[in-house]
């Protein structure tokens, strides 16, 4: 009995060191150094001991920059071999990781957890960034450029999508021709007053690699304290070495019909602001100029007169900002009527009867005669309350007609003579072939 039993511990004893193993489940792969680069085609993995395939898939998870992506695998006796999907990112982190259950092919099973990060890549290859200007916390001037440089050519594409600029402001982007400069300016100069920051969160290069961190920095814009003001809206005179300003002068009782006027600020102002800015009722063709010299300085020149005896009105909205970035206070509004240059008729006489006086300004003269002249003809004599231009004097001759109203059939007169005085101001007219018929 004492037999039996030894034998049997003995056979359980056996059975049982063939089914517990001290032998350890060891992993390792060709990644390099934690965290460091590692550039081969494919990541190898390796197994201590036989491992069923399909376990082991099941726990093995790649991700870039912590986020997981698709892999392919294949094996080779022990090994596991592990690509990206299409492929890797040059100069990107991965995470190789192995974590649960794993299978041998004689049924042992090993709870593993096996983690690896790298770079893919050669070192030195990332794309560094050098913010060459402003200086960090720096000044820029309105006009001034962010300027940076880059070891390596910078892919455009990607630049443009991750460049941002909290708070935001319209801006334009130039690169040199190799892309390694690039420059970075406002659209419509910097914005006063602020603490802008730049931020590349991340960043490609033309051959794939990327910056290693995201990188930022901030810069002061220019300081200002003084609020543009409107100093005048006035009549502007001509002159061969530019207009002249009557800053003096209102509009009102100082405008004609077809002249220009200025608006004057109290320092230099942003153009493209100040021409949005700018309303005129009643509307007129006309355009508003920046001065050639004084950014302070614009011309409003009419491309026809303004409305007759109409009440007019410029107005400069708020919206007008300095050339350092502040906006007007408050609109500012002027007010006038035009001036005329309009030649009124002070009188027309028939020969030698007595003169005929008060005719209504502006309007068009009608005289009636009740009889036709003796001799056939007719001499007028039409005097102006100002002399004629003398481009307008031929003109105006066609502006003035004799003609015979009854009978019907009588036949018009022809002008047969018209004479101006030295003066302009008087016009001499004869007309003959007066019929009754």
């Amino acid at each position: 009995m004492r037999r039996i039993f030894c034998i049997l511990v003995f056979t359980v004893l056996a059975a049982s060191c063939a089914l517990v193993s001290f032998e350890d489940l060891e992993i390792s792969s060709d990644s390099g150094p934690h965290n460091g680069y590692f550039a081969g085609r494919e990541l190898c993995v390796c197994f201590s001991l036989e491992a069923d395939h399909h376990s082991v898939e099941r726990q093995v998870s790649l991700s870039r920059e912590n986020q997981s992506v698709s892999f392919d695998t294949r094996w080779e006796g022990r090994n596991l071999y592990i690509r990206e999907n299409p492929g890797w990112k040059n100069g990107k982190p991965y995470r190789f990781s192995l974590n649960g259950t794993v299978l041998l092919t004689d049924g042992r099973q090993y709870a593993k957890s096996y983690t690896r990060y790298f770079y893919y890549g050669d070192p030195g290859e990332d794309l560094v960034v050098t913010p060459e200007s402003p200086a960090e916390d720096g000044t820029i001037d309105r006009d001034g450029e962010i300027l940076f440089t880059f070891n390596k050519a910078v892919n455009i594409a990607s630049f443009n999508d991750n460049f941002s600029l909290s708070p935001y402001c319209a801006h334009r982007t130039m690169f040199s021709d190799d892309r390694k400069r690039v420059t970075v300016s406002a659209t419509d100069g910097w914005p006063v007053n602020q603490i802008i920051t730049w931020r590349l969160p991340d960043l490609l290069s033309d051959d794939g690699y990327g910056i290693p961190v995201p990188v930022s920095g901030r810069f002061h814009t220019p300081v200002a304290t003084g609020i543009p003001q409107v100093l005048g809206i006035c009549p502007v005179t001509p002159a061969t070495d530019g207009p002249i300003y009557r800053i003096s002068e209102a509009l009102d009782g100082n405008l004609l019909h077809d002249q220009s006027f200025g608006v004057v600020f109290s320092q230099p102002m942003d153009a493209p602001s100040v021409l949005s800015a700018f309303t005129m009722t009643p509307v007129i063709r006309g355009y508003l100029a920046p001065d050639p010299i004084d950014r302070a300085r614009f011309l409003f020149t009419p491309q026809e007169s303004y409305e007759p005896e109409s009440r007019c009105q410029v107005t400069i909205s708020s919206s007008a900002r300095s050339a350092a970035g502040l906006d007007l206070a408050e609109p500012v509004s002027a007010f006038w009527t035009p001036l005329s240059r309009f030649i009124a008729v002070e009188s027309i006489c028939f020969g030698a009867d007595p003169p005929i006086t008060a005719f209504p300004a502006r309007t068009a003269v009608d005289v009636y005669l009740p009889a036709a002249p003796s001799k056939a003809r007719l001499c007028v004599s039409i005097r102006l309350s100002s002399s004629a231009e003398p481009s307008a004097r031929i003109p105006a001759l066609g502006a003035i007609q004799a003609s015979v109203l009854f009978p019907s059939t009588a036949a018009s007169p022809s002008l047969v003579s018209a004479q101006w005085n030295p003066g302009g101001t008087e016009l001499l007219m004869t007309w003959e072939n007066f019929t009754a018929s």
